[in-house]
Order: structure tokens, then C-alpha cells, then sequence
């Protein structure tokens, strides 16, 4: 059974509210599997100061008729 046209995660690594990496993984064929095991790490980038985590999750569940929406993830603590 089809559960969603489209489930997207995306994760960005930011410094001074700047993206330094990001990477998008599409997960809508394990999802409609019924696979739980998503990892979806952005690159490291090494440097000064302080950076932070972040990214949102794109859903699109199937047949409900309004379309895909992107979802906003909480800003991680500074990470040094």
C-alpha cells in the first residue's frame, strides 16, 4: 500500500546563520516499505567557531489531496 508520493529529509550544517553544507535524501521508497531507518548526515565542514544543525523534512502523503508540504526542524545547540 502507497503511504506517501514523496518524503524528503534535508540537513544542513550552519555557521552565523550561514549554510556551510546541506544534503537531500529521498526516502519515499523505504518509507512506503515500511522502512524506519533514515540517515540523512550532511558533510562535515571543518572550521572556527561555533556551527549549528538543522534541515526539514518534505511530505507528500498520497491520495489525501493537498499536495506536499516541508516541515521546519528545530536548530540544534551550538556545536564547537
Amino acid at each position: 500500500m502507497r503511504k506517501v508520493d514523496s518524503f524528503k529529509i534535508e540537513t544542513r550544517l550552519e555557521r552565523h546563520n550561514r549554510t556551510v553544507t546541506k544534503r537531500v535524501c529521498d526516502y519515499t521508497r523505504a518509507v512506503n516499505a515500511g522502512d524506519t531507518n533514515a540517515d540523512c548526515r550532511s558533510p562535515w565542514a571543518r572550521g572556527r567557531g561555533a556551527h549549528t544543525g538543522d534541515g526539514r523534512i518534505y511530505i507528500d502523503v498520497d491520495s489525501d489531496g493537498e499536495g506536499g508540504k516541508w516541515h521546519t526542524l528545530v536548530d540544534s545547540a551550538p556545536l564547537s
